[in-house]
């Protein structure tokens, strides 16, 4: 797994919605935020930025730097 510390990260804002409105884009640091608070976890992640796990999924798709981040943040399976 990959190396990354807290420091890398911004925080996260506090959202006062229940669910982020759809007009309101996730940022790419947002996301890697979220991604590395929820370990890797993209349903963990999506909780913490109040969207369904398919649009973060969508950002995560768009953006290389997001994809290997997930794949250094995921655990590696023994084979």
């Amino acid at each position: 797994m990959g190396e990354h510390s807290p420091e890398e990260f911004l925080p996260l804002a506090f959202y006062p919605w229940i669910s982020r409105p759809e007009t309101l884009p996730i940022e790419y640091d947002e996301a890697a935020t979220a991604l590395y608070l929820g370990k890797g976890d993209v349903n963990s992640a999506a909780a913490l930025l109040k969207v369904v796990p398919a649009r973060l999924k969508r950002v995560i798709r768009k953006s290389g730097r997001l994809q290997l981040l997930l794949s250094d943040l995921q655990p590696r399976r023994e084979g």
